[in-house]
């Protein structure tokens, strides 16, 4: 996969929600495969960062709402 790839595929993830899709753990997955065939461990780690920011927001809404 190349840098031009890879941008496009971080896009489309990034515009799931505006799909009315849910992100599921595949859609996760495919994007942190796409980062390591691609070398791209700080954004991979970014990523994951990102990751655990969006379970804990989901967390919060189900025990509060």
């Amino acid at each position: 996969m190349d840098t031009q790839s890879l941008t496009k595929a971080l896009q489309m993830f990034d515009q799931i929600p505006t799909f009315r899709c849910g992100l599921i753990v595949k859609s996760y997955n495919s994007v942190l495969d796409a980062l390591f065939k691609c070398s791209e461990v700080e954004k991979m780690r970014e990523f994951l960062v990102g990751f655990g920011n969006h379970v804990t927001q989901m967390l919060v809404r189900i025990i509060f709402d």
